[in-house]
Parts: C-alpha cells; structure tokens; sequence
C-alpha cells in the first residue's frame, strides 16, 4: 500500500503514518511472539535475543503468517515515505532497529534503496550506514552502475564513506559508461565531488557523456 500510495504521488501524513504504525505493530507482536516461544522451548533464553531466523523459517514452511520486514518491504516503505516527505520522528528511530534485525539480507538494489531513502528522510545513524557499507563492500561488483552512482551521492549525505566502496563503484562504472543517463553521471560526478574524491580519469569519462547527451537533459 505504501508503495502504491508513493507512486500515485499521495503526500497525506497522516495516512502514512497509519501504514507505519500497522506495520510497526504487526513487526512487535510477531517478534515478541517468536521470543515467547523460544523462551518456552529454553528457559535460559533471554527475552532480548535476536529472533532465531530458522525458526522463522520453519513457520513459514508451515504455511504460518511471518510478520517479519524483509528487505523489499523495507526498501519499499521507506522509498515510499522519503517521495511523500512523511518523517515522522518515530518513523527515523525505527529504521536502525530493521536494518540491524535484516543482518544483510538483502539485495544489492534493496540496500541502496534503503542507504538513499534513509538520508532522504533524514536518519542520522552511523553505525546503521556503516552496516549497510559492510555489507555493500564485497558486492559491489554485483551491482548496477545506477544503483552505485544512487549510492555515491547518498553516502556525502550520511556523512559516511567507504574508500573501498568508491574505487570497485568507480571501476564498475567506467566500465558500463553506457548504462548511465545523465541524472546518474551528474550524480555520481557530485557524489565524487562532496566526498572530495579525485579521479580525473573518471571524472574526464562522467564529463564526456554529459557533453555527448546535452539534449537529455
């Protein structure tokens, strides 16, 4: 639904928050759910444990309802509410707390979508974006050239950087130029720029292409 609502350019902030107290409900009882039954199964259990992914797993397999946010929903809601401007205070101080229970699981475009829309919305969290960087490093590789140059100019604002992020997203990108359109080479160029990242080469390549699609933009 907030998905839907973000693409119909709907901006009601009280609708918004309605989704994200539902949601944020059904993730709390299905979380205190899991531990209640763990705790019962393992009388040393601590009520405070991460949820036990394979349990989950299990009960999905049983055909079960999992009211658990994965990575699309949580790229989903918060791409959705950062289009709309719906930040509301609570909204900012759940997201840390999703994004450490997904451990890395999610996609590639999924963690820049969430990387992007948490800036956008304003979450100052730096352990948070660290996290998402840790887990960006060793697929950048596997990423588009789009989804990097998103991430390039997200990280200045989260006042985070990843050398090694940079130069493999650098390296993707010069070698797939042609998959960029202008928005993404302008992003990237100013990515570069705010995080005072100097490759002339690169830079060089980004401005080649805006010259040659001067009519795009």
């Amino acid at each position: 639904l907030s998905q839907a609502f973000g693409r119909l350019a709907v901006s009601d902030h009280r609708l918004y928050f309605v989704l994200f107290d539902m949601t944020r409900q059904r993730v709390r009882e299905f979380t205190r759910r899991v531990k209640d039954t763990e705790a019962e199964r393992d009388v040393n259990a601590s009520v405070h444990a991460v949820v036990d992914k394979s349990r989950v797993a299990a009960m999905a397999s049983r055909g079960e309802d999992i009211n658990m946010m994965t990575g699309r929903g949580l790229s989903s809601i918060l791409t959705a509410f950062a289009k709309s401007k719906a930040d509301f205070h609570s909204l900012i101080r759940w997201v840390p707390h999703q994004v450490a229970a997904l451990s890395g699981q999610y996609s590639t475009l999924q963690l820049v979508q969430i990387f992007n829309a948490s800036v956008r919305l304003g979450v100052k969290s730096a352990p948070m974006y660290s996290e998402l960087l840790g887990f960006a490093k060793p697929r950048v590789l596997q990423m588009s050239p789009r989804d990097l140059a998103v991430l390039m100019a997200s990280m200045p604002k989260a006042k985070m950087i990843s050398r090694t992020v940079i130069r493999n997203a650098i390296k993707v990108m010069s070698a797939k130029v042609s998959d960029l359109n202008v928005l993404d080479v302008c992003a990237a160029m100013v990515g570069c720029c705010e995080l005072n990242y100097r490759d002339e080469r690169f830079l060089r390549l980004l401005a080649s292409i805006v010259r040659s699609r001067m009519n795009e933009m």
